[in-house]
């Protein structure tokens, strides 16, 4: 049994990781704000009938109050073998328990998305993993047509490089 909790507002790194994590198996999501931890802990308990254990994700960690994520950290007393648990949120309390208990069962990471310089370098790298000549000042009207959204940005240098093909973008694009 693993348990990641993922947090911070990068929700492109996070799918990234997500993904990573996944590595293929049948994915049970749930929404925190839709859906209480007690279907969680026994989507946990579940077993497939494929003998590996389950791969739960549960997205806006942040609408569960104290109480209900009293919850996950008693699972997290005793979790399930081979299931995975990945939580995904915003911010928790340095003082939260669930914030301890993940520590001590899994691993915390925090994903914050870039801004400023980091963000253009980090779109025109990404361009460029897609094949596309993307200069600068291009990248910086990009991030400011899509509102510095990484996951939008993503989606839109996608199509920008289908749109151009091999060749250099441009303004115009």
């Amino acid at each position: 049994m693993a348990v990641y909790l993922l947090l911070g507002d990068d929700e492109e790194r996070k799918a990234r990781s997500v993904e990573k994590l996944r590595r293929g198996r049948q994915l049970e999501a749930y929404d925190a704000s839709e859906t209480g931890p007690e279907a969680v802990v026994s989507a946990c308990n579940s077993y497939s009938l494929f003998g590996e254990g389950p791969f739960v994700l549960v997205k806006n960690l942040d609408a569960w109050n104290a109480a209900q994520k009293a919850v996950i950290v008693d699972y997290l007393e005793n979790p399930a073998p081979g299931a995975d648990l990945v939580l995904l949120g915003k911010k928790l309390g340095t003082r939260e328990k669930l914030l301890a208990a993940a520590k001590r069962s899994g691993e915390v990471h925090n994903f914050e998305q870039p801004t400023g310089r980091a963000l253009v370098v980090w779109l025109v790298g990404h361009a460029k993993s897609l094949g596309l000549d993307l200069p600068e000042d291009v990248a910086r009207s990009l991030i400011e047509r899509c509102s510095g959204d990484k996951m939008r940005l993503s989606r839109e240098t996608e199509k920008l490089a289908l749109y151009v093909g091999e060749g250099r973008a441009t303004r115009e694009d």
